[in-house]
């Protein structure tokens, strides 16, 4: 028997299951790329993965079972949820992420009271191709396992609430995101849900509705509380069937006011008001979890920092079953390191267990540590390690309301986490189960035997037979008004309105790039044309207007992606796409993954400067030159005659090739060329980047970080006929990964990825690069500027000079992207935070004339709404230059616009530009007269210049038509134009076509003798440069006739 109830399109979806061991499998899926029974390689088989060690506490013999419950590995496990069942065994609940198509999903494995397996590992639902997410498990009291999950984009694109059970009926009012749901078992056998809604402006409205034992609606949801900043609810059930609601309340700018809490009668009144928990200051107060005690009561545990400490301690108070607190609050853990994800539990007796994670050294992985109190708030001893296993990663989840601490029914000690466990997974899914010697199950507990199920499949479905019921909208709110552009097949709904009010004041001309898709990280890139940007995350592609209009959106996965007729209906990710400044053709690529051992790479090429329209797609089957290797990690380069595409491969080892196409077919639309593979005979220790080559440049270029004091250069001589490597060693200063960054509010930290580099440029015989490195107290993002002289034909690479982005004190800078324009000026964009500041877009940028290794002008481009709660930021960034006067910098980052969801943000600088300016904006058509223009383009001194005009206005223009560079010249061809190119230089078009002085200035005029009949009239005027050939075009301007 199987009821689901559903709330909201990007909601909540619960799931009620009967007993576990008792259900049918259900048929294999048809699709190997997307079943879940097929792991990489075919295999299907449940593997054994336990461990039992015996310790001593506090003079005390324990047994510790630590168990494995994941099969799937190939990706991350996390987001581990526990329930306990009325039998004594405990119910795994765990996201699982890239698993079909590269969606996550949400897998369970039960375990009996001592910890043995029952059953295979089973997937929670019958939607596939959306990302479920972030679960909760819990049992009713009638043994019924219960697990409820975050659907994204499984309704469409509107906001829909739901109940469902068989044909549905509707739950809660509003529109609006639900997310952060939680379940308590009431004591009638029925269940207590609540979730937040994401509401317009920023609100976040908490909601609670009750279901009986036969998963009916018990009553219509209501809302908690009338306050507006609800984040992280925990629902507890009561002794006589009373509840409570825990939660944190958060002010539109996400600043902590405190925690707190509401009772609820049996019938789901409200007892009173909701109640404030004291605390030492309510804006330190974060992240509660709760639990119920014996007798009615209950216990909160929160993250303290006092308001004004970077690192929160562990704090708990009790309550009565009144809601009365007994005695004050007590320290649990002090902040000696950064403290996260604090629990608690709470067995028969009374007795309480709390666990927490603490950073280690590294500052890139936790231990758990765990501390016995007595029913009194008394400690009983020190704090332990809660885990057999302590090397590498240990970790509870971070900033949300599951549940990873609970006691059995047998009063075992269970703890689910996600990380290392020694078992071959270091991202895995996780139990811990710790009891007293002499415990009744302590036997069993320590059996070592394998007593594992015989080979199954895993089932999908909820356990249960049949695909679970599809809700048919029995209440649907008005679609979210969006500014979207026509809507394409299966397009994830983009979201493009803000969630913070009032005025940006941003320094930098900018808009929303792609919104959420569901998937993290969004791994942004972007390209910039003449008149288009666009940007390409994790699960879509978009063309924008250089004013932020969005003209076309598609996904990338699946048949109806923007590889999907080329037969790219896999985990296509890693996105990338840049401008290629010698062909004018906007070039994109990802990889994609079919099996463990078969990969493509999906291309696409423009069929010229915009983007809206014909684009040449290929799909290459890269399993034999990657040598069966999953490709991860790839890098798109392009120089005047190749297209270079570089990853990593893995597979039990690791190794690295750059995959180079002949651009010349790929322009037309022909059949590719075979391609040529290059294979370092040397280990590559971290990716090779590449990028945009400007001008002629000495062949495929790439760098990468080699140890942790030296980068290495190489060239592929030759790359389309007998492509070789060269390659050099520069010395640079000491640098090492990255460590993760906080945020201001929470304990959970974003990652910084590593010290590879993710970005370079070339251009005029210069490399610029940038990584991020750790300083010894905080991230710092690194630059380097290289002088590749006359190498590789002779003498060697050098670095010319070298910076960091180092804003102060508690600052981390990290996920840089580097560019140059055609002066030597340079842009950085990176991601920032810190413990007293929400993550945020920095961007800086030095001139070439200030000193060496300096960069000035650093700004917050775009903040964060929140603080992000989901780990995964970046991995990548990108900033472009505008092929239109090469002295613009355009740039992509990710913010957050909530705890759970991102943005990308699309901006613009530019820190010099050429002048071309005129003494009059008007003169008298009756009269005539002189307008003399001034010019002034620094990095064309003494490079030929001319003059052009024309009447017929600016749109659309013309190209330049000579030179394998696309240069665009805003005003119109006419017979103005033709008549000025015919009489240069001459009195009336005076020093129209001349060269720039040393300093990259001239002047030149026009003189128009009078004629009455031209009143009304406007002339345009620009200039372009080089000649050898045209490859700089100057903004308009015009001239008025009176």
């Amino acid at each position: 028997m199987k009821k689901a109830f559903l709330f909201g399109s990007l909601g909540l979806l619960v799931s009620a299951v009967g007993l576990l061991p008792s259900q049918e499998q259900t048929s294999p899926a048809t699709d190997p790329a997307s079943s879940p029974l097929k792991k990489p390689g075919g295999e299907t088989a449940v593997k054994p993965f336990h461990r039992v060690d015996r310790f001593e506490l506090f003079g005390k013999a324990y047994i510790r079972r630590e168990l494995r419950a994941n099969d799937y590995s190939a990706s991350s496990q996390a987001w581990v949820s526990l329930g306990a069942a009325p039998d004594g065994g405990v119910l795994l609940a765990w996201e699982s992420r890239k698993q079909r198509r590269g969606y996550a999903v949400v897998d369970l494995q039960r375990f009996d009271a001592a910890g043995k397996r029952v059953g295979p590992e089973r997937v929670a639902h019958s939607v596939l191709e959306r990302h479920q997410r972030q679960p909760f498990v819990t049992f009713t009291t009638k043994g019924v396992p219960v697990v409820g999950f975050e659907s994204f984009d499984q309704m469409g694109t509107g906001s829909s609430v739901w109940l469902k059970s068989g044909e549905g009926e509707p739950v809660a009012p509003g529109e609006g995101q639900r997310v952060s749901m939680s379940l308590a078992s009431l004591s009638d056998g029925g269940l207590l849900a609540v979730w937040v809604q994401e509401a317009k402006g920023g609100r976040r409205l908490l909601w609670q509705a009750r279901f009986d034992a036969a998963g009916k609606g018990g009553s219509r949801p209501s809302l908690v509380s009338k306050t507006e900043g609800a984040f992280q609810p925990t629902p507890l059930a009561l002794a006589g069937g009373r509840s409570c609601v825990v939660w944190m309340e958060r002010a539109r700018d996400g600043e902590s006011q405190g925690l707190r809490f509401r009772l609820f009668d049996p019938k789901g009144e409200a007892e009173g008001e909701p109640r404030a928990i004291q605390g030492p200051a309510p804006e330190g107060m974060i992240e509660p979890r709760a639990a119920a005690r014996p007798g009615g009561g209950f216990v909160v545990v929160w993250h303290d920092n006092g308001g004004l400490r970077d690192n929160y301690d562990v704090r708990a108070q009790l309550f009565d079953g009144r809601g009365e607190a007994e005695g004050k609050s007590f320290l649990v853990a002090g902040a000696d390191a950064p403290l996260s994800g604090a629990s608690v539990a709470v067995d028969a007796a009374g007795r309480l267990a709390f666990a927490w994670n603490r950073l280690e050294e590294n500052g890139t992985s936790y231990d758990i540590r765990a501390r016995f109190f007595g029913p009194d708030g008394k400690a009983q001893g020190e704090s332990f390690a809660l885990t057999g296993r302590t090397q590498g990663n240990q970790e509870l989840s971070i900033a949300n309301n599951q549940r990873p601490l609970a006691f059995t029914r047998e009063g075992l000690l269970a703890a689910a986490w996600t990380g290392d466990g020694g078992f071959g997974d270091k991202s895995g899914a996780h139990l811990s189960l710790l009891a007293q010697a002499g415990h009744p199950l302590s036997v069993a507990l320590a059996d070592n035997s394998l007593d594992l199920p015989k080979k199954a499949p895993v089932q999908k479905g909820l356990l249960a037979k049949g695909p679970a019921p599809r809700a048919t909208g029995l209440l649907k709110n008005a679609p979210t008004k969006s500014f979207d552009p026509p809507v394409f097949e299966g397009e994830v709904p983009q979201d493009r309105r803000e969630t913070v009010t009032g005025p940006l004041n941003l320094p930098d001309f900018g808009f929303i790039g792609i919104t959420n898709t569901g998937w993290r990280p969004p791994d942004p890139r972007a390209a910039v044309g003449p008149k288009h940007v666009v940007a390409i995350v994790n699960g879509g592609i978009a063309f924008f207007t250089k004013t932020g209009r969005r003209t076309f959106f598609q996904r990338l996965t699946g048949s109806s992606g923007f590889w999907g007729k080329q037969g790219a209906r896999n985990f296509v990710f890693d996105p990338r796409v840049l401008f290629d400044p010698h062909s004018g053709r906007f070039i994109a690529m990802a990889a994609e993954h079919v099996s463990k051992s078969r990969g493509y790479f999906d291309l696409a090429v423009s069929d010229d400067d915009d983007p809206n329209g014909t684009w040449y797609k290929y799909r290459f089957d890269v399993t034999v030159p990657a040598r069966g290797y999953f490709v991860d990690y790839p890098h798109l380069g392009v120089d005047d005659k190749a297209i270079y595409i570089t990853s990593n491969n893995f597979s039990g080892g690791f190794s690295h090739m750059t995959y180079i196409l002949d651009k010349k077919p790929l322009l037309q639309g022909k059949p590719a060329l075979p391609a040529k593979v290059v294979r370092p005979s040397f280990a590559v220790t971290a990716s090779a980047a590449m990028g945009v080559q400007y001008g002629k440049s000495p062949g495929g270029l790439l760098v990468n970080t080699a140890g942790s004091t030296a980068i290495r250069v190489h060239v592929i001589r030759n790359p389309l006929t007998s492509p070789k490597l060269i390659s050099a060693t520069l010395s640079v200063p000491f640098y090492s990964n990255p460590r993760s960054a906080p945020q201001k509010g929470t304990t959970s930290r974003i990652s910084a990825v590593d010290r590879r580099i993710m970005q370079c440029t070339y251009r005029n015989g210069h490399l610029w690069v940038a990584h991020g490195t750790w300083n010894g107290s905080r991230d710092v993002a690194r630059w380097y500027e290289i002088d590749l002289g006359t190498w590789p034909v002779s003498g060697s690479p050098k670095i010319v000079q070298q910076g960091k982005i180092d804003l102060g004190a508690g600052i981390y800078t990290f996920l840089p992207s580097i560019q140059a324009d055609i002066y030597g000026n340079i842009c950085m964009i990176y991601a920032r935070s810190s413990s007293k500041e929400v993550p945020s877009i920095g961007r800086a940028y030095r001139l070439a004339s200030e000193p060496k290794g300096t960069m000035s002008h650093q700004v917050i481009a775009r903040s964060s709404a929140s603080y992000y709660r989901l780990g995964r930021w970046g991995d990548y960034s990108s900033v472009m230059l505008d092929p239109r006067d090469q002295a613009s910098f355009w740039y992509i980052h990710e913010y957050a616009t909530s705890t759970t969801r991102w943005n990308t943000w699309i901006g613009r600088v530019r820190p010099q530009r050429p002048t071309f300016t005129a003494d009059k904006t008007s003169l008298s058509a009756a009269l005539g007269g002189t307008v003399t223009f001034s010019l002034d383009n620094p990095a064309y001194a003494g490079k030929t210049y001319l003059i052009l005009g024309g009447l017929s206005g600016t749109s659309p223009g013309f190209r330049l038509p000579d030179g394998p560079k696309v240069v665009n010249v805003d005003l119109n061809f006419d017979g103005f134009t033709s008549s000025v190119l015919s009489f240069l230089n001459t009195s009336t078009f005076n020093n129209f076509f001349r060269k720039l002085d040393a300093s990259g200035k001239a002047t030149a005029s026009f003189t128009l003798p009078p004629v009455p009949i031209l009143k009304g009239l406007k002339f345009y005027w620009a200039y372009v440069q080089d000649g050898n050939p045209w490859d700089f075009a100057s903004e308009t301007l015009t001239l008025t006739l009176n």
